[in-house]
């Protein structure tokens, strides 16, 4: 699911809610246009996204975001990520995210806002970071203590650095003992094959390809069962929500008809008040005449 612009985040939940109902299913990936919310704070809060397993934090134009939503969004989920992209440039000084950097799979668009203590309390299978002003320093003391035995979950990370703020290699090398790679000793080809959607979705229609004919009518006439069960009481929400439809703007008329009649009784009411301090007036420059007269 895709969140852009949402003015009333607890109304477009609502109806988000409803759809997830009405399926009976999950909201497993979320992608965020935060610059486009009125309130990250408030998606945060929603517990269809605190259950989430893949949540990306996407900018928009090249636009950048603040500490507070990324805290908001990231610290707020309750179980494990599996995916975690976070696309746009973060102002200000980012503190610990522990849900963040714990995600399986986390890709940085803008990573210059990650910091050595970030690198050090990272979690990840994978780690992609773009765009990276990480110094030679970090880089040695995180490369320490993954031969110290840390960071036993990471299986690949790649660290990309701008011409200006590229590393000295030669440092980082110089830090440890180490040989010349020898394509002898360790074959020089790397094929690296993340498990992501597509190859679960390869493996679900092998799966099925596999089935015996029986098997797989058998499965077409459940799930063909489920769907119009699911139609028909998606039939059924749309009779009820026209008749609430139907009832709510026969409460406007009869408001629009009580008001029109109370305005018509304001009116009247007005009227003889103004004749009563017409009357009053007169009665006033009578008296006033006899004064004179007198």
């Amino acid at each position: 699911m895709y969140i852009e612009e949402a003015k009333d985040v607890v109304m477009m939940f609502t109806v988000i809610n409803y759809i997830l109902d009405l399926f009976r299913t999950d909201l497993d990936i979320v992608s965020v246009f935060a610059n486009e919310l009125s309130s990250v704070q408030a998606l945060a809060s929603q517990p269809t996204i605190q259950t989430a397993r893949e949540v990306g934090f996407l900018g928009c134009h090249g636009g950048s975001n603040s500490v507070a939503d990324l805290f908001n969004l990231y610290n707020n989920l309750n179980g494990p990520l599996k995916y975690a992209d976070v696309w746009p440039t973060i102002d200000g000084e980012v503190g610990l995210l522990p849900k963040l950097f714990g995600a399986e799979n986390l890709f940085a668009a803008k990573s210059a806002w990650i910091q050595e203590e970030h690198l050090l309390s990272s979690n990840s299978r994978f780690m992609l970071l773009k765009k990276s002003k990480l110094n030679e320093d970090a880089i040695i003391s995180f490369l320490k203590q993954w031969l110290d035995g840390g960071f036993t979950r990471l299986e690949m990370m790649m660290i990309w650095f701008e011409t200006e703020h590229w590393i000295n290699s030669e440092q980082v090398l110089n830090s440890f003992e180490w040989t010349q790679w020898d394509p002898e000793k360790r074959s020089s080809k790397f094929e690296f094959k993340p498990l992501r959607r597509l190859e679960f979705l390869k493996r679900q229609l092998k799966s099925y390809s596999e089935l015996g004919l029986v098997q797989f009518e058998n499965e077409k006439t459940e799930k063909g069962a489920e769907i119009r069960n699911l139609k028909k009481k998606w039939h059924e929400h749309v009779m009820t929500l026209n008749a609430l439809n139907k009832k709510l703007q026969q409460r406007v008329l009869q408001r629009e008809a009580a008001m029109t009649k109370a305005n018509s009784v304001v009116h009247l009411t007005t009227n003889v008040r103004d004749e009563r301090n017409r009357e009053i007036e007169e009665l006033q420059k009578e008296i006033a005449k006899k004064r004179l007269q007198l």
